[in-house]
């Protein structure tokens, strides 16, 4: 599962969006068919199917890899604080930002 799109400030590419859980991506991983999607879903999805969920491409566990590209744009999103009004800006999400 994804990051709630409601934490975050501004603006979100949809392209950073999975197309599974329709958050953003929480630890990107991607299949040869270079879909990015979260890596708890595309796990959860493929117990029950051997292809990619958005263009259907065939696809299995030993194909997926993590997007490290991907996960450097997130450090140029902005996002809310869970209990103030303030925002925090460049800080990575693994630190638990979110």
């Amino acid at each position: 599962m994804g990051y709630d799109i409601e934490r975050f400030v501004g603006y979100v590419n949809e392209g950073l969006l999975c197309c599974i859980c329709q958050d953003v991506l929480e630890n990107p991983t991607s299949g040869i068919c270079r879909t990015c999607l979260c890596s708890t879903c595309i796990h959860g999805w493929l117990v029950h199917h051997h292809n990619c969920p958005e263009d259907r491409q065939s696809l299995d566990v030993s194909s997926i890899a993590a997007f490290i590209q991907l996960n450097f744009y997130f450090l140029n999103l902005n996002y809310r604080f869970h209990s103030f009004s303030l925002f925090a800006s460049a800080i990575p999400l693994e630190d638990g930002g979110l």
